[in-house]
């Protein structure tokens, strides 16, 4: 099973990307305000794609991103400031977002 998982520190932020998702046809799995929902959410698939913001109560996005098993990819929704501050492995768009990108 795949799947999207959606982690941002304030769980009204991730629901607006849940529901922004969900109109344009795609079924994001959970959404989750630390890391170790975000595990738990991984275990539950074989494969998937975690949106978070660059840093989450428990977790920076980095670590996040090396502690995920294969068959999983990051997307990284921050500012400017804060994606030009990672060592970036992954996908990343910044602040402020259109819903078309």
């Amino acid at each position: 099973m795949t799947g999207i998982i959606i982690a941002f520190p304030n769980a009204e932020d991730g629901r607006r990307i849940q529901n922004i998702l969900i109109r344009h046809g795609f079924e994001a799995a959970s959404v989750c305000t630390n890391a170790s929902q975000v595990f738990d959410a991984v275990s539950q698939m074989e494969a998937g794609l975690v949106i978070c913001g660059y840093r989450l109560k428990d977790m920076h996005c980095t670590q996040l991103r090396e502690c995920l098993p294969k068959g999983f990819e990051m997307l990284l929704i921050a500012s400017a400031a804060a994606v030009s501050q990672c060592s970036l492995g992954f996908m990343a768009l910044t602040l402020p977002l259109k819903t078309y990108d």
